[in-house]
């Protein structure tokens, strides 16, 4: 059994150092649509001293340890000594990561290219996205995610920023949608104007935090809104009136001219 566990877990790394990755990666961006290589981590004593595995020999598993701040120093683990280690696969491929904890499950990806199906499911959602239009929320829409958002998280230094907003609201397609730049315009745009006039205020960088105002203006906009549907209501009921009124008119009418007649 041991020995067996032994294979799978030399053919899992085997696979694995033949793309190794750079030490730059690229993981947004059209540069990482070319991504495909791995990384492969071995760690010890509960995250307290890995490796980072750089090649693999008769002799054992060659990389570069962690000395607390980082992986440096080049050294060589026997295959006889690697004992009780948890095993992390990344895979960095046409820009996006996929993780593995198991050697086996690591080995079964590649063998059944389970994660380019995931990437061609993607760019099949990618292709339906970009043929739609991208909505723009106005004002009170955007102040009203933001509330809800600040209401809803534990950290009341909670920031915000035109990109995340973009990101909750349609998802990481909308990054490579043909429109990205124009929409990102209008709601750095949004977020000027809510800073402009109180609700927000803007930090040093690209960064947003939340402003007592944001309130004011929602009970203002609701009262308004309250208004307007309770003028609506009471020109229905003036409808309906009229209409009850016309309709009691033409009935006496036609009973007075059936008594003449």
């Amino acid at each position: 059994m041991a020995s067996s566990i032994l294979v799978i877990n030399k053919l899992a790394l085997k696979f694995a150092v033949r793309k190794r990755a750079p030490k730059k990666i690229p993981m947004s961006g059209d540069a990482s649509r070319n991504n495909d290589f791995h990384s492969v981590y071995l760690i010890y004593e509960n995250d307290k001293w890995g490796l980072l595995v750089e090649d693999i020999s008769k002799e054992g598993i060659v990389g570069k340890s962690f000395d607390g701040k980082k992986y440096e120093n080049l050294c060589c683990i026997r295959w006889d000594n690697i004992g009780q280690v948890e095993y992390i696969f990344r895979h960095y491929f046409k820009g996006f990561e996929f993780v593995e904890k198991s050697p086996l499950k690591f080995l079964l990806s590649k063998l059944l290219f389970t994660y380019k199906f995931f990437v061609a499911k993607d760019k099949l959602e990618q292709f339906i996205f970009n043929r739609k239009t991208l909505v723009r929320h106005q004002r009170i829409d955007i102040l009203r995610n933001i509330v809800e958002q600040y209401l809803g998280s534990k950290d009341t230094n909670i920031k915000f920023h035109p990109i995340l907003y973009l990101k909750t609201i349609y998802g990481d397609h909308w990054i490579f949608h043909p429109e990205k730049d124009r929409i990102l315009k209008y709601y750095t745009l949004m977020f000027n104007s809510l800073t402009k006039s109180g609700e927000l205020n803007k930090n040093e960088g690209t960064s947003y935090t939340i402003n007592a105002a944001a309130l004011n203006t929602m009970a203002a906009f609701e009262e308004e809104e309250q208004k307007h549907r309770d003028a609506i209501g009471q020109q229905k009921k003036i409808i309906w009136l009229t209409l009850a009124l016309v309709c009691v008119g033409s009935v006496h009418a036609y009973i007075n001219y059936i008594g003449e007649c």
